[in-house]
């Protein structure tokens, strides 16, 4: 029976890193990741101020696979258990793989790997090729072979279209106060999967 976590990471930039080049891949002391309880945030005073919030998606397989699992619940195919927060094995073995992420790195990955332009562009041009070229251009062949290669690497690393690190669903600001005092007033949910039929 498939079942659903929910967890918490505040993830800020080191002040003490050095700064980023735009011709490396990421390393991983730009960022600090921290796991947060819901608890934590409530109280902090951080949460009261504007975020960048991502609501990812993690688990065996690729996005597609995630979003078939819940048309599948959606229907009534699978009877999943309610999400929750609290700690089990699942979490603990996840909490610690991402001790280990190099989050730089995951935001190159899955960058360079998101759909790049919102439309087709003319003649079935390929939007990524266009985009390395215009790299290319603009900070030179470094940087244009960096983001080939955090494209390239995207699923190796478990983003892009795999789901076995994370990849983010959906980006926006928000308070995280706010939203967790929404969250708890309910059960936990499954963010940002728009299913189509």
């Amino acid at each position: 029976m498939p079942e659903f976590h929910n967890i918490y990471y505040r993830i800020t930039r080191n002040p003490t890193s050095t700064a980023p080049s735009l011709c490396e891949m990421g390393e991983p002391n730009w960022f600090d990741v921290t796991l947060v309880s819901d608890e934590d945030i409530i109280a902090s005073p951080w949460a009261t101020l504007p975020h960048v919030v991502m609501i990812c998606m993690s688990g065996v397989g690729t996005i597609d696979d995630f979003r078939r699992l819940l048309f599948d619940i959606n229907q009534g195919n699978l009877c999943p258990s309610q999400s929750h927060n609290g700690a089990c094995r699942e979490i603990v073995g996840y909490v610690s793989k991402l001790k280990e992420l190099n989050f730089a790195r995951f935001l190159a990955h899955y960058s360079a790997h998101h759909g790049q332009f919102p439309f087709t562009l003319p003649d079935d041009e390929d939007a990524f090729e266009r985009v390395s070229n215009l790299i290319q251009k603009g900070l030179g062949k470094r940087a244009s072979d960096i983001f080939k290669r955090a494209r390239d690497g995207a699923d190796d690393f478990g983003t892009g279209r795999s789901i076995n690190m994370f990849t983010i669903e959906h980006m926006f600001a928000e308070f995280p106060g706010s939203m967790i005092l929404k969250e708890l007033q309910g059960k936990p949910t499954v963010y940002g999967c728009k299913l189509e039929s």
